[in-house]
């Protein structure tokens, strides 16, 4: 499109719907000064959309529904033809418009191949750190909690006087045959239940291994009350506690308890083999209400049983009564 379609002294153009082509310059629209309207629309011009800088002509320049490109060339300004229709009336050709992986391809690299490792990495630091400074906090508070319950149980008359033994680990470890899984009888929250048989007098047992790792605090807690006030408890209707493994080199500490053949209350319920006759669900009742009464009112100081449940109800060797024991 040249000059010659215009002349100097014209103040305003339209040409839209010419079927024009061609590119329309800066150049071309700032020869004519006193031009102060255009209308070029609705053409087949090419090229990017020519700025003026005529003042009259900048708010009255119509050059929509052309082929106008984009300063980068690939794609269509607003407002333009449709690229199939400029490709049919002209030899207009788009460029590949390049993604933001393609300019920033270095960074992206990094960022896909060192990130992932760098956050594996210090998600992994501070997972060890905690787990490290929790590990030391644990064993330094089991040592320090042992040393203290040691003293303190061997100056105390009421543990003295008591049937509660010290068991040492290779006692247990030969009473379980290496704490064998043929031996174990029960699994938890806080632990493992082993049935033994001790040595000296050849009498069943059941040894309760604590998990202080999953337990904590609570455990330790729980196991010196067991050993400071269960130790001196005798009674039918409550299991007897033989004694204790404090704990040392790693292993866990444990309680020894008298074996109750027949298993819980929850067995005897689950057994489709041998229904549980209602005298002997009374008969077991009874024998777990006496087995409270004697903890909650004629113990010093009282013990509150504070999880009883069908679980925790066991029953002894008298297959024929069922006497229910805490």
């Amino acid at each position: 499109m040249s000059s010659q379609g215009f002349s100097s002294a014209c103040c305003d153009r339209d040409l839209h719907g010419n079927y024009l082509e061609g590119r329309v310059t800066p150049e071309l629209l700032n020869s004519f000064p006193r031009l102060s309207s255009l209308d070029i629309s609705s053409n087949y011009l090419t090229g990017t959309v020519p700025i003026s800088k005529i003042p009259n002509l900048k708010n009255n320049y119509t050059w929509a529904y052309n082929c106008f490109s984009s300063e980068t060339d690939c794609h269509l300004e607003p407002m333009m033809r449709s690229i199939s229709d400029c490709q049919q009336h002209t030899s207009f050709q788009l460029q590949p418009c390049t993604t933001w992986a393609q300019n920033h391809l270095l960074m992206l690299i990094v960022i896909l191949l060192v990130c992932p490792f760098a956050s594996i990495a210090f998600l992994s630091g501070i997972a060890f750190y905690h787990w490290r400074k929790r590990s030391v906090q644990t064993m330094d508070f089991w040592q320090l909690k042992s040393s203290m319950r040691t003293t303190e149980l061997q100056e105390e008359p009421p543990f003295r006087n008591t049937c509660c033994k010290q068991f040492t680990y290779q006692e247990l470890e030969a009473a379980t045959n290496c704490f064998h899984p043929n031996c174990l009888i029960r699994a938890g929250n806080s632990g493992f239940v082993y049935q033994g048989k001790l040595e000296d007098n050849h009498c069943n047992v059941a040894i309760k291994q604590l998990d202080i790792q999953k337990s904590g605090v609570l455990i330790n807690e729980e196991f010196w009350n067991e050993i400071t006030h269960r130790g001196s408890v005798q009674h039918p209707n409550v299991v007897t506690l033989r004694g204790f493994f404090k704990g040392v080199a790693g292993n866990g500490p444990m309680l020894v308890c008298d074996y109750m053949p027949n298993g819980s209350v929850l067995d005897a319920l689950l057994n489709e083999a041998t229904p549980l006759r209602w005298p002997r669900r009374f008969s077991i009742i009874y024998g777990a209400a006496v087995g409270l009464e004697f903890l909650h009112e004629h113990c010093l100081p009282p013990i509150i049983h504070g999880n009883l449940k069908p679980s925790n109800i066991l029953l002894d060797r008298y297959v024929k009564d069922h006497h229910g024991a805490l």
